[in-house]
């Protein structure tokens, strides 16, 4: 099967016109691997477990297909985006931290051919907005978050990145740094929830 470009319109819920990405991937991306690529290009912490939905099948870790019993589950690591058949239009839903459930929604918006001796480029994000969302803050404390931001004009929410303490500004979005630290970043997360490997 010839490897595909699929272009993504990822949206955090409830929030599309402020937090967003369009990227490319590649069709042999697994649906694990684009849940390593939302939770990097989205600025979480990327320590809790997330589950991809697709037509009412749940696609969910190995250690939550091993620990739980949803059923009809299938492992995330082994789906393969080519092997669900996506048509333009698509959509499913990632949701990452079952305790605070934030939700992101992803819509299939274009499909071609992947052009011989670039299959490095990808991923790559295309376009985006807004920085990302916060670990261990629920949907509705966010929501206060960005509407404190948005009515002030500055945020004075305050963050630990990296040992440093830093103000937390939804807002802020670096289109050209994101994909400078796209791919290793992936691969760090990727680590995080498999191990060492990274075939």
């Amino acid at each position: 099967m010839k490897t595909q470009v699929y272009a993504l319109h990822i949206a955090y819920n409830g929030y599309e016109d402020k937090i967003w990405r369009t990227v490319e991937v590649s069709s042999k991306y697994t649906l694990a691997q684009l849940g390593y690529l939302i939770l990097h290009t989205f600025d979480t912490l990327a320590y809790h477990a997330f589950e991809f939905s697709f037509k009412d099948t749940p696609y969910v870790l190995p250690m939550i297909l091993e620990e739980s019993d949803i059923e009809n589950a299938i492992d995330a690591t082994q789906a393969k985006l080519q092997d669900l058949n996506l048509a333009i239009g698509d959509t499913m839903e990632m949701v990452y931290d079952y305790g605070c459930s934030h939700v992101f929604d992803i819509r299939v918006t274009s499909i071609s051919d992947m052009a011989k001796g670039t299959g490095t480029h990808y991923p790559y994000v295309v376009e985006g907005q807004g920085r990302g969302i916060l670990d261990d803050v629920s949907p509705e404390q966010f929501a206060d978050y960005i509407h404190q931001i948005d009515m002030t004009g500055e945020s004075n929410f305050h963050v630990n990145r990296n040992g440093c303490d830093v103000i937390w500004d939804y807002r802020y979005f670096d289109l050209k740094g994101e994909n400078i630290l796209l791919k290793s970043g992936v691969k760090r997360v990727r680590r995080a929830y498999e191990g060492e490997s990274e075939e």
